[in-house]
């Protein structure tokens, strides 16, 4: 089913089950972590920030309806499954959270966040192929390399932080219908100014 089809007013809900799906996913984290099963716990931390990144796509269309923006529904519903677009995303909403709080704040330790996402985008494929041999047995160097021997607990705690940082950015704002909007604009902020940035 393409999102075509979607209501506007039933975006929201997919906003809210996406961050539910998400929570879900982390409450699980925990007790894998308990057992210390490192590589599946990793598999479920890059699950919940590919489901966090759903909420970017759902309000861009939002914006993109209010807007009477044309929308390609086509390339939309292949980045909504697309794992590589989301993990992307992901990223980049961390970033615009960043440099809206550098802007209202005047925080520089911030850059260093700012930065580590541009470099994070550069090895996008180093993630996603993390993401696979946390999950499956694969061939590496000629050898069969099964997760736990490639996931270690300083790279799940490293995905961790990054999942329950991006979890507390869209907890704080979408609790209430206010934050909801507090985000859309947030978000159309980011296309205007990227808008003015092709045009100059």
């Amino acid at each position: 089913m393409s999102l075509e089809l979607v209501p506007t007013e039933k975006l929201t809900v997919g906003i809210k089950k996406s961050f539910e799906n998400a929570e879900s996913f982390l409450n699980e984290v925990y007790v894998l972590k308990e057992y210390e099963a490192w590589s599946h716990a990793y598999t479920f931390c890059q699950f919940a920030i590919e489901e966090l990144s759903k909420i970017h796509m759902l309000f861009q269309l939002w914006i993109d309806r209010i807007n009477g923006n044309e929308i390609d529904y086509k390339s939309l519903d292949a980045d909504f499954k697309d794992h590589k677009v989301k993990t992307k995303l992901s990223v980049e909403i961390e970033m615009s959270f960043f440099r809206l709080y550098k802007e209202q704040n005047g925080a520089e330790w911030v850059d260093d966040a700012i930065n580590k996402g541009e470099t994070f985008l550069q090895n996008l494929k180093h993630s996603n192929d993390l993401k696979n041999e946390s999950l499956y047995v694969t061939v590496k160097n000629n050898d069969f390399q099964s997760p736990s021997d490639i996931i270690t607990k300083e790279m799940f705690d490293s995905i961790y932080g990054t999942a329950l940082l991006r979890k507390m950015l869209s907890e704080t704002l979408m609790r209430t219908e206010e934050g909801i909007n507090q985000i859309a604009k947030l978000l159309k902020k980011e296309v205007e100014n990227g808008e003015e940035d092709k045009s100059s």
